[in-house]
């Protein structure tokens, strides 16, 4: 899978952990804490969402934690773990 359909497959999810979120506005630049409203419970959401989208074990804190400041991570940084955690 590309980015592009990456994208295109998580912004339902995405959309149902944040039923406020216009799924139109998600970009690749979107934060993931700021813009997407993302917290710690939302992330453990996620990773069952995914898991059974994918058919692949994800765990996200571990891409939160590999980075410097967790307020700037976007969607373009999920995407991009999620493409590597499926090997494409």
């Amino acid at each position: 899978m590309n980015n592009e359909e990456i994208l295109r497959t998580i912004k339902p999810i995405l959309k149902q952990i944040s039923p406020s979120l216009d799924s139109n506005t998600i970009t690749m630049q979107s934060l993931l804490i700021n813009d997407i409203k993302i917290d710690s419970i939302k992330i453990a959401e996620l990773s069952v969402l995914f898991e059974d989208t994918f058919n692949k074990t994800f765990f996200i804190p571990d891409l939160i934690t590999k980075v410097e400041d967790p307020y700037s991570l976007t969607i373009g940084d999920l995407v991009e773990y999620i493409q590597k955690s499926l090997g494409s």
